[in-house]
């Protein structure tokens, strides 16, 4: 990915730490969202996918999906689709 889109070459990763936690008619995960080297305040929002045990070891896992949407500018970004 060029320095235009998500610039993976510069950097690699993209890291989310969260802050807070809120269950009330949604669930949402509120922290920092860190996206070629900026970093903004940001909103999951959570899916409780299942709970049970490792068949190899027993022990207790949970699972859950987030996700959000981004503006790519909010963080540097400049390209646009062709």
């Amino acid at each position: 990915m060029g320095a235009d889109w998500l610039n993976a070459t510069e950097f690699p990763e993209i890291t989310f730490v969260g802050r807070e936690f809120a269950k009330t008619t949604e669930t949402k995960i509120v922290g920092d969202l860190t996206i070629a080297g900026v970093t903004k305040m940001t909103a999951l929002d959570v899916v409780f996918n299942k709970e049970g045990q490792k068949p190899w070891d027993k022990s207790h896992v949970v699972g859950f999906s987030a996700t959000t949407q981004i503006k790519r500018s909010d963080f540097g970004m400049k390209a646009a689709w062709a």
